[in-house]
């Protein structure tokens, strides 16, 4: 796996959108995301041959798999992603419901995001397992922030891309536009991208 620039970055969080508008909907959302797994591991491998950047995106599956499952496949992926990267994004999907890791290699920071808020359980257990694939005895730092919480039962995958956004940009997560407002910038963006080969 190789790190990217903000373009698959902008991908990711559309494609993660668009998984999140159809959860509710079983018939349309797995062979959506299946759909969209398979593309998001297509341009992976694309950037195979560009050169190294600052950070990656999982997709959810992978991060599902990673905390969930306990995937050999997906553990090695993050192994070389600590190698090769600044910042690692892993979307997971449990139960419809979104979560997200960011991991800061520099600051070697390990972050949990819940949009109902962190349980601080399973933000031990995911850290533990992310622990157990380093493979150097430095000291990493488990860490929630402060953000906004989710009032409803269905915006969860916009307020993690919301999230991501922000804690690339170093802003605050607690003032996070309206999910509407969010998912209208995300559709324009998506506009964009696919007139833009």
């Amino acid at each position: 796996m190789k790190c990217s620039g903000s373009r698959l970055h902008q991908k990711a969080l559309i494609l993660l959108l668009e998984f999140s508008k159809l959860w509710s909907d079983p018939s349309k959302f797995w062979p959506f995301l299946d759909f969209g797994f398979s593309k998001f591991r297509r341009e992976k491998r694309d950037i195979a041959q560009r050169s190294r950047q600052n950070f990656v995106c999982f997709s959810c599956i992978e991060g599902h798999q990673l905390f969930y499952k306990n995937s050999l496949e997906s553990k090695s992926e993050l192994k070389n992603a600590l190698t090769e990267c600044n910042q690692i994004i892993i979307p997971i999907l449990h139960f419809n419901h979104f979560t997200s890791a960011f991991i800061k290699v520099v600051e070697k920071q390990f972050i949990y995001i819940d949009p109902f808020g962190e349980n601080g359980k399973i933000v031990i257990t995911f850290f533990l397992t992310f622990r157990d694939i380093l493979e150097d005895s430095t000291i990493w730092l488990s860490k929630t922030v402060d953000h906004y919480i989710q009032v409803d039962f269905f915006n969860c995958g916009v307020h993690i891309c919301q999230f991501v956004e922000a804690l690339f940009q170093s802003a605050d997560l607690i003032e996070v536009e309206s999910p509407s407002e969010c998912t209208k910038i995300m559709k324009l963006l998506d506009v964009e991208i696919a007139a833009d080969p």
